[in-house]
């Protein structure tokens, strides 16, 4: 992320993916909220498990300029690519800015054509 490297787990990931590039641009806190599924300016620390979205039942949180975020975790690997590559895209990043094991997560290599589905298996998490 940003030129650093880290060996995590995927929910780490998705935190430490989130919080960079959401730091990087605090004009689009709430439109990453309202258009992925894995970030909500409503901090759930406090409400049970069972009473939290299903995405937030499993969940981080981190504060961008003193606002805390939720971070949910509750996506298999590919939902979690999919939503990385959405907030890509709403925070307007280049083509590189994050990588996942080498291969670079952007929106133009997970979305929908036929021609690329293929390209949906790809196991950006292999060890």
């Amino acid at each position: 992320v940003y030129g650093e490297n880290f060996t995590t787990s995927q929910a780490d990931m998705l935190k430490i993916v989130a919080s960079r590039i959401l730091e990087k641009h605090l004009d689009k806190v709430e439109a990453a909220a309202e258009g992925t599924y894995f970030i909500s300016l409503t901090d759930y620390t406090d409400i049970p498990k069972e009473q939290r979205p299903v995405y937030y039942r499993a969940m981080s949180t981190c504060n961008i300029s003193g606002r805390q975020v939720s971070i949910g975790t509750t996506f298999n690997k590919q939902a979690k690519i999919s939503e990385i590559a959405k907030l890509i895209e709403i925070c307007g990043e280049q083509s590189g800015a994050v990588m996942v094991e080498g291969e670079v997560v952007c929106p133009k290599s997970l979305s929908g054509s036929k021609k690329k589905s293929a390209q949906k298996s790809i196991d950006f998490f292999a060890k």
